[in-house]
């Protein structure tokens, strides 16, 4: 019994004396005025009984490395949500937040709310597993840009951007022209069929819900065994620092570019699990009433195919890399020997897109 009460003691001093990292994380989203509304975890989650006296700071920048010393606001922490209104921001595009000696890693938003451009979005801010953090604003995806408006224009402009790489096939490139001008545009054939050809098929009742899942995997097979010259020529790409900020697209930014980014964020030692949630945001940035004109009136086997062809399903990802590990053994081998991504040329990716 004293045994037992000393090991318990002891056991129980351990756990006393053993400090438990605090840490913080967050995200921003841009409202449609310019403010944003910042949320936030804490963990381990506060003590009640400090809650009332635990303050948080809120810093903002307009770069992503230097933060002035004074935070743009400070609010309880229990709170978990702030927002920072337009005449507050400043035009401040990154944010950190501190709570006690904690700082969070710095973070902005993700989405962009474009009238006539789905899927805009960063890549950045995603935690790789040695603990570096993508750098913001450096690399973008979205949906064509050939409907783009006005605004649309003025927004996208504000993000500097030097470099488009455009992934639709060249049917697609043709009838559905770009219209975002920037200093560079690369044009990557890595689809095969244009997605108005494929819509026509559709409303014709030749494409039902089946024909897309087909259509769908045989798509993934193509890209990712019988296009990595094009990946390997982005890859060279973004291994030149006066691309940046890139912008990477094509139909609806979650096939061909979705690809593209997968295996960006899983060069740069994000792990595959994180690189699928980003594959899978497709679903959010994706407004369907925006790429399916006069849906109501489909019939119900129409609007099925649609829905297949337009969702995006982590089952076409995980087909296409089975067919990888098919041909090429692993997913870094392939990456290597097919995509170009050698050790030195990671290690240059790092350089360029890690904090």
């Amino acid at each position: 019994m004293k045994y037992l009460l000393f090991v318990f003691t002891l056991f129980t001093l351990l756990v006393g004396c053993s400090k438990i990292n605090t840490s913080i994380s967050a995200l921003g989203e841009q409202d449609n005025h310019g403010g944003y509304v910042v949320k936030w975890e804490i963990y381990p989650e506060i003590n009640e009984s400090l809650e009332q006296d635990s303050i948080l700071e809120i810093y903002a920048s307009k770069n992503d490395i230097v933060f002035p010393s004074t935070p743009i606001k400070r609010v309880n922490v229990n709170k978990y949500i702030a927002v920072i209104e337009k005449a507050d921001s400043l035009g401040y595009s990154f944010f950190k937040l501190k709570f006690g000696d904690t700082y969070s890693d710095v973070f902005s938003n993700r989405f962009f709310e474009l009238n006539e451009i789905v899927n805009f979005r960063d890549i950045g801010g995603y935690k790789t597993t040695d603990n570096r953090e993508v750098r913001w604003r450096k690399i973008f995806r979205s949906g064509d840009l050939a409907n783009a408006t006005e605004k649309d224009k003025q927004d996208i402009n504000k993000l500097n951007i030097k470099t488009i790489v455009d992934f639709r096939s060249k049917e697609s490139q043709v009838l559905r022209k770009d219209i975002i001008e920037t200093p560079n545009r690369y044009e990557l054939y890595a689809a095969t069929m244009a997605s108005d050809s494929v819509k026509k098929e559709v409303l014709l009742n030749r494409f039902l819900r089946g024909d897309a899942i087909i259509f769908m995997q045989d798509t993934y097979e193509d890209v990712l065994l019988n296009r990595t010259e094009e990946y390997r020529n982005f890859f060279d790409i973004l291994t030149n620092e006066d691309n940046y900020p890139v912008l990477i697209h094509c139909s609806l930014g979650k096939d061909q570019s979705a690809i593209a980014a997968y295996f960006l964020l899983r060069a740069l030692g994000v792990a595959s699990e994180i690189a699928e949630d980003d594959y899978m945001l497709s679903n959010i940035g994706i407004d369907k009433s925006k790429i399916v004109v006069g849906a109501e009136g489909m019939t119900e086997l129409q609007q099925e195919a649609f829905t297949m062809l337009t969702k995006t399903d982590i089952s076409y990802l995980k087909y296409g890399l089975a067919c990888i590990r098919k041909n090429e053994g692993s997913i870094d081998d392939y990456m290597t020997n097919q995509l170009g991504l050698t050790k030195e040329k990671r290690e240059k990716l790092k350089d360029i897109l890690l904090y």
